[in-house]
């Protein structure tokens, strides 16, 4: 009997394509769970031949998926990739989706919820897609959240738990390394901020055009260069705040800001707060 015959008959029955599952299957979250944490609804690992496939339209539920070995062909929000070993994938089933293993295939994968479980997917999908590739970091949480799913009673706190770490883990990106040009504008920010630069000196200060060095800085950091010198000048405020009692005219003019109307605009705009409340917040002997 070849491998393609033995996958075929090795299927369980009305499943077509699953040769083995590990055995997780339905969970039933407590209340609390429902109302306050990520929680799980089923999951399972299958080992699954080149006959699985799934195709909906509508699930109202978000999927959840790590290929342990093997490729997945997946086609969903018009978009078609093929996921490999090692990557997650989390989708919002509730648009239509297809996916299909293209050669003998292991994957766990989980249908999830949670009191802040959409808008942790609205925020991924927007940062980075669905398809999360060479994920192994998350090998282990998977592992272990699908041991926690085969136990007589799962406990919905470890399952939320590790959940958070998956989710966490697909949402810091490694950064690549800064080049020369912004690390030097971020230390010439750092040894000028009290003073009164503009984007141009910082650009200038690197031998790169504004619009350039504009461009270059967000790309890498993240930030506008205001952004970044405006976080700089607010970071020492705070700290002159809390740690000093100098008055709020003294601190804008040491952080850089042209006044103290536009020191305690910026400071309000950014904290929600005006500094003399900020103050008053972090008194080691209360409001006063």
């Amino acid at each position: 009997m070849s491998i393609r015959e033995l996958h075929t008959k090795a299927v369980i029955k009305n499943e077509p394509g699953i040769i083995s599952k590990k055995g997780g299957g339905f969970h039933m979250p407590a209340s609390f769970a429902e109302k306050h944490l990520f929680y799980v609804v089923w999951g399972d690992e299958y080992v699954c031949s080149e006959n699985y496939f799934v195709e909906r339209e509508y699930l109202d539920s978000l999927g959840l998926y790590q290929i342990v070995s093997g490729d997945m062909r997946v086609q969903y929000r018009n978009r078609a990739f093929t996921a490999r070993s090692g990557d997650v994938i989390f989708l919002d089933l509730r648009y239509p989706h297809y996916y299909k293993a293209e050669k003998q295939m292991q994957i766990r994968q989980y249908l999830i919820g949670g009191n802040v479980s959409q808008a942790y997917y609205d925020m991924l999908y927007d940062l980075h897609g669905c398809h999360y590739p060479d994920k192994g970091k998350t090998s282990v949480l998977f592992s272990l959240l699908q041991n926690e799913l085969c136990e007589s009673v799962p406990d919905d706190h470890k399952i939320s738990a590790l959940l958070h770490q998956i989710l966490s883990v697909l949402v810091i990106q490694e950064r690549p390394a800064l080049s020369p040009a912004i690390k030097e504008a971020q230390e010439y920010i750092g040894s000028h901020f009290q003073e009164p630069i503009q984007v141009e000196a910082i650009a200038e200060s690197v031998a790169l055009s504004r619009y350039h060095f504009s461009r270059t800085f967000k790309k890498e950091t993240g930030f506008t260069p205001h952004e970044y010198l405006q976080d700089v000048r607010l970071r020492y405020s705070k700290q002159l705040l809390t740690e000093t009692e100098l008055p709020v005219e003294e601190v804008a003019y040491r952080c850089g800001f042209s006044s103290a109307t536009h020191f305690i605009r910026v400071f309000k705009k950014r904290t929600m707060i005006t500094p003399a409340a900020f103050r008053k917040y972090f008194d080691p002997i209360g409001f006063r």
